[in-house]
C-alpha cells in the first residue's frame, strides 16, 4: 500500500508536503485502509475507471 500511495497519491494530494510530513501521511493512511483493504496479507485496492465521451452540438 505504501508504493501504491507513493505512486499514485504523492503527486496530485501529498506534493505540498515535506518528505517527512508525506511519509507519516502514507503511513496512517496505510495503517487507516488495513481493515478493508489488507486480506491475509495481500493488499487489495479496488478502483473504478470512469470513460467518458463529449459530442459537442453543433449550432
Amino acid at each position: 500500500m505504501n508504493h501504491w500511495l507513493r505512486l499514485f497519491a504523492a503527486d496530485p494530494f501529498l506534493h505540498s508536503l515535506s518528505e517527512p510530513e508525506m511519509e507519516q501521511a502514507i503511513q496512517l493512511i496505510a495503517r487507516s485502509a488495513e481493515q478493508d483493504l489488507l486480506v491475509d496479507g495481500d493488499w487489495y485496492g479496488d478502483y473504478k475507471r470512469l470513460r467518458i465521451v463529449a459530442i459537442k452540438e453543433q449550432t
